[in-house]
């Protein structure tokens, strides 16, 4: 890579600085006991890292459904 090459990436970077630490902030969810109104437990994870689990929640619930014969 040549130095002209290396300053034309370098804006990028400069136009958008928080943009990767955006993707990295930690969101938090205050997850609900089964069988207690007061007790709670916090939990976080990244954006990306709640999709995954939210994803594996939902396919769980549906092969759950299939499983029990409902549409």
């Amino acid at each position: 890579m040549t130095a002209s090459a290396v300053h034309a990436q370098e804006p990028r970077a400069a136009e958008n600085p928080g943009a990767e630490q955006a993707s990295e902030k930690q969101i938090c969810r205050r997850m609900q006991v089964t069988g207690s109104m007061l007790s709670g437990k916090r939990t976080c994870h990244t954006k990306a890292e709640w999709v995954q689990i939210d994803k594996a929640n939902q396919d769980a619930y549906e092969q759950a459904r299939r499983a029990r014969g409902m549409r």
